[in-house]
């Protein structure tokens, strides 16, 4: 990686990125509408002291017509240019601070809030535009004036030939570990989710690959910062841009981050200067001269010299990154999803699992048996949830209990909860181990997502999403009688109530027309049916079939 030397000031203020606070891509997702959402509610902002409104030298004297918000990373640059900005006496009429498109969502249009940002992405405002028009505020952006590709930072200490450079998607997700900061505090993060989506979506292999890595990487939730520090062996590789690893070699990093940058081609964040609410002329006239600074030669200078590109040339060279990497754009209502389902996969769920151990569950899937599968698709979405959540487990197939198609495994309970030195979580899992023990008979599939529902719904619990998930290998096929398909749909039809609701999902393999069917089934209850055609798949569509359901109506 190349190095060179910044301004003092400019290095010490470089590594404030606007920390994580909270936790899907999905990335095995249905389509949904863009719906308003940056983030978890929380304050996303880095806590370390500088991050506080930061001006230019106290000497000046203050004037002020506008308050400009920037991201962490491009702040330096802002106020260095800012400070060009001045009025009468060499006063000044700028004041800059730091701000995510969250924080700046958030506040805009209230007492003090920024008239201007300095957005890093298209999708940010398109994101924001619903909230901006529920509070009657107009905005308008100018014309990008600085670029950073999107890469995954690869630490040093599981960097080599194979994982850095221009690669294929698919060697981040299947040869290396992955974490991430929050989209809604780094918008690197979440361009590269959606770019990953859009490119592989189509993939089955990737698609599995994707959700079972999203997963596992909004469980850390560690801030941009924490994994810039990574320094050991212990580590793993994040979306970053361009830009920040050029700024961890200005600082002089003993060990410096190598670049892994995507062969389908990658997104860039966006820098141009958006401007809310009807401005006066003076703070109209500071911001066109503050936008006037950053394009001008002296601008462009310090904004190659921080690491950010300007008309698409770099003033820094950031080792394994190409001078003219592949672009892709990325989009907007996609971008939207990934900062809704990072925080959605971390909500509380109320949730009865529903095994299929008919005979045919006995049958091969590759190496394993599609029981097996199950066992593992059960015990990973435990392992998944909050201890806050509650999560049971049944099982069926035909006179299971005398006439009854399903069997209690494990009561709904809080999954944190312990009792005789091992938690719930535990024993969910031990449980799930032992469902193969009770293979036998035939698919008594309707009986059994009625009751399901039924027993959900009466001990229903306002305060977290209540849902029935039922895996199966197959159609309804009870050979001791039961509800018919068309019963079941009334039953459930009549017995759904908007005051408790439960949602209902079916996970199957088979046909196109089971599916179908099970689609009409679940869907009197605001559920939906996921059919796979490898067995293999079953785990990966479990969990994303779990976390992806009932998202909050935009």
């Amino acid at each position: 990686m190349g190095r060179h030397t910044a301004p003092p000031d400019i290095v010490r203020r470089r590594r404030r990125i606007a920390a994580a606070s909270g936790v899907v891509l999905l990335v095995a997702v249905a389509s949904y509408g863009a719906v308003w959402a940056l983030g978890d509610g929380e304050n996303t902002t880095d806590a370390s002291p500088s991050s506080a409104s930061a001006t230019t030298p106290a000497a000046a004297p203050e004037c002020l017509a506008a308050t400009v918000a920037a991201p962490g990373d491009i702040l330096p640059v802002v106020q260095e240019r800012a400070a060009t900005v001045t009025g009468d006496g060499g006063c000044r009429l700028l004041a800059v601070t730091e701000g995510t498109a969250t924080t700046v969502a958030n506040t805009v249009g209230s007492d003090g809030a920024a008239q201007a940002w300095v957005s890093d992405s298209p999708a940010w405002l398109a994101q924001m535009a619903p909230a901006l028009k529920a509070k009657k505020v107009a905005s308008s952006t100018g014309e990008v004036f600085a670029t950073s590709p999107v890469v995954l930072a690869v630490p040093a200490g599981i960097a080599g030939p194979m994982n850095t450079g221009v690669r294929p998607w698919m060697t981040a997700l299947s040869v290396m570990p992955l974490a991430s900061a929050s989209p809604s505090a780094n918008t690197a993060s979440g361009l590269a989710f959606v770019a990953v989506w859009q490119q592989l979506r189509n993939n089955p292999v990737a698609g599995a690959a994707m959700g079972d890595a999203f997963f596992r990487i909004i469980r850390e939730s560690p801030s941009q910062d924490e994994l810039l520090a990574q320094n050991g062996t212990r580590v793993k590789a994040f979306p970053a841009s361009e830009q920040q690893l050029a700024a961890l070699t200005a600082q002089g990093k003993a060990v410096a981050m190598r670049a892994m940058v995507p062969a389908e081609g990658t997104p860039s964040l966006e820098y141009a200067l958006t401007r809310f609410g009807t401005l006066d002329e003076p703070a109209a006239g500071a911001l066109d001269r503050l936008d006037a600074a950053l394009r001008d030669e002296a601008g462009a200078a310090a904004l190659k010299e921080a690491g950010f590109r300007v008309g698409g040339q770099r003033g820094v060279e950031v080792g394994d990154v190409p001078a003219e990497p592949t672009s892709v754009q990325v989009d907007a209502s996609e971008f939207t999803q990934i900062v809704r389902d990072w925080t959605y996969v971390n909500r509380d769920l109320r949730l009865l699992m529903a095994v299929d151990v008919s005979g045919s569950m006995l049958a091969k899937a590759g190496e394993t048996r599609r029981i097996d599968l199950a066992v593992t698709a059960v015990q990973e979405a435990v392992k998944l949830m909050q201890p806050t959540s509650d999560a049971g487990l049944w099982v069926f197939s035909t006179a299971q209990r005398g006439r009854l198609d399903y069997r209690l495994v494990t009561p709904v309970r809080p999954i944190g909860e312990v009792a005789t030195s091992s938690s719930h979580a535990a024993t969910l899992v031990r449980d799930a181990a032992r469902m193969p023990t009770f293979i036998s008979g035939d698919t008594g599939l309707n009986d059994t997502i009625f009751a399901a529902f039924s027993t959900m719904q009466r001990s229903y619990e306002p305060d977290r999403d209540n849902l029935v998930v039922v895996l199966t290998d197959g159609r309804n096929d009870d050979s001791t009688g039961g509800l018919s398909t068309d019963q079941l749909i009334a039953r459930l039809k009549a017995a759904a109530d908007p005051q408790r609701p439960v949602r209902v999902i079916v996970v199957g393999m088979g046909t196109k027309e089971d599916q179908a069917v099970m689609t009409r089934v679940t869907g009197q209850v605001g559920g939906r049916a996921y059919y796979v055609t490898d067995p293999a798949q079953i785990p990966a569509a479990f969990a994303n079939a779990i976390w992806t359901i009932n998202r909050p109506a935009g």
